[in-house]
């Protein structure tokens, strides 16, 4: 972040130094926690690190995949402990699986006449801390209240739509999502701001730090061109 030197090691980095360096033992000891840390400041540089970072994360999750992972092509294949000792589909190795609980989550996404969606900043600790998701509010709340809570009048909708529900799986967690579509009538420069809520083009969302959950959730929002 502001382009400060940081060390990132999130599931996607352990899984790629786990495999990379032939960690196995499981990620969850401490001891283990403590060698992927110093193998990840190792490798992390002092100029360019933003991209850097951004890099091994995007590494982990599209090229060192959990399931599938492209090792025939990969450019680190040469230096890999676990591809030149084929293990990869053994590394890294979990400690007892945790069944995740189960939750629902239930989502509201405004849309205005221009292409713009709402979304609330998550509180600072939880589940995706601080990152920009639509609304949650409890299922059972009326929709006139949620639109009160975000300062959008009622007259405004003129359409509203339902997402399907899907389930999204965190390593805790299991959510079983729901999602109301509200198509407005005006612009969100014509929308009271309500606190922690923000505006955004929903061909900018990149812009903001966002879980995938809202990536997914967007993609299937525009199968149904509602922004047009």
């Amino acid at each position: 972040a502001f382009n400060k030197y940081g060390v990132i090691l999130d599931g996607n980095v352990r899984r790629v130094l786990a495999r990379f360096h032939g960690i196995t033992e499981p990620l969850t000891g401490s001891k283990t926690m403590k060698i992927l840390w110093d193998f990840a400041e190792s490798h992390t540089p002092h100029t360019h690190n933003a991209r850097y970072t951004q890099a091994i994360m995007d590494f982990g999750s599209t090229w060192c995949t959990k399931s599938q992972p492209k090792c025939d092509q990969c450019p680190l294949q040469a230096d890999c402990v676990a591809y030149a000792t084929d293990r990869v589909h053994e590394l890294p190795r979990s400690a007892r699986p945790v069944t995740p609980r189960s939750a629902r989550l239930s989502l509201l996404v405004a849309v205005d006449k221009l292409g713009f969606v709402l979304l609330a900043q998550r509180p600072s600790i939880g589940v995706w801390a601080s990152l920009w998701l639509p609304p949650e509010f409890p299922s059972s709340m009326q929709m006139e209240e949620k639109l009160k809570i975000c300062h959008i009048p009622s007259q405004a909708v003129t359409s509203t739509d339902f997402v399907e529900a899907f389930d999204y799986r965190l390593s805790h967690i299991s959510f079983t999502v729901s999602t109301t579509i509200v198509k407005l009538n005006l612009s969100h420069t014509e929308i009271q701001q309500a606190q922690n809520l923000q505006w955004c083009h929903i061909d900018q969302l990149s812009e903001l730090a966002t879980p995938s959950l809202t990536t997914k959730l967007f993609d299937l929002v525009k199968q149904r061109k509602v922004s047009q």
